[in-house]
């Protein structure tokens, strides 16, 4: 057995057939045939930063906190409206539990990277900010895989992800 941290999901095997298929119809693939299903556990870094941006003086630098998940794939960034804790879940060594490709090191740089261009997105400002990271975690979340043949014959590999109810792209 081995211990990982779960975040709480809500969308369960049949939902999420249920997104692929509203998935298909937007796409005009319905209807599907599904051929195999499973899971897997998919690594993310979960994590807040403090960043702190110049103001004019004699005003005090301003604070602000931001929350993200780090995909620790393939690196891509989303920031979070609130912290998700994961909860330590003994799974089977045997079930499939992916390793992340990105190590804590190389997500904080990701983070720190990213940060400055969400700031001066968002917040209008284009001086370098200072950037503090605390809470780093790596969580783990429940990905419903399909491979299914859609109406025109093609096999296609998808994912969807148990905690959002996005649909992922995955390799076979």
């Amino acid at each position: 057995m081995t211990s990982i941290n779960l975040i709480e999901t809500s969308v369960d095997q049949n939902r999420a057939r249920e997104v692929l298929n509203a998935w298909a119809e937007k796409k005009n693939l319905a209807p599907l045939t599904f051929n195999k299903e499973g899971f897997v556990y998919y690594p993310y870094y979960c994590g807040e930063t403090t960043t702190s941006i110049r103001r004019i003086p004699p005003l005090p630098p301003r604070k602000i906190p931001h929350r993200w998940l780090l995909d620790a794939i393939t690196g891509r960034p989303f920031m979070l409206p609130e912290t998700l804790e994961g909860t330590p879940q003994e799974v089977n060594e045997s079930e499939n539990i992916l390793d992340p490709v990105i190590d804590s090191q190389g997500a904080d740089e990701n983070i720190r990277e990213h940060l400055p261009r969400f700031i001066m997105r968002h917040y209008k400002f284009f001086f370098t900010p200072t950037i503090e990271t605390k809470n780093f975690s790596l969580l783990y979340i429940k990905v419903w895989l399909f491979n299914f043949t859609d109406k025109n014959g093609d096999e296609t590999y998808l994912g969807v992800n148990t905690w959002s109810g996005n649909i992922m792209e995955l390799e076979d």
